[in-house]
């Protein structure tokens, strides 16, 4: 792929983390839970999984 590729793909999976954190902050609105560790972990594997992508796919 090419640069601008790599940076669409970037952008979208911010794009895409940010509205996951929304939908489950949304999702458990009035309830006990507290999922901020699935968040976390959710969004770190995702980051990891950008970064791999990044440096080592398509270079």
């Amino acid at each position: 792929p090419t640069a601008s590729g790599h940076f669409a793909f970037i952008v979208l999976t911010i794009i895409e983390a940010i509205g996951y954190i929304f939908c489950v902050k949304v999702m458990e609105e009035g309830s006990n839970k507290n999922s901020n560790g699935i968040i976390g972990a959710s969004v770190a594997g995702a980051v990891v999984f950008v970064l791999f992508v990044s440096l080592f796919v398509g270079w």
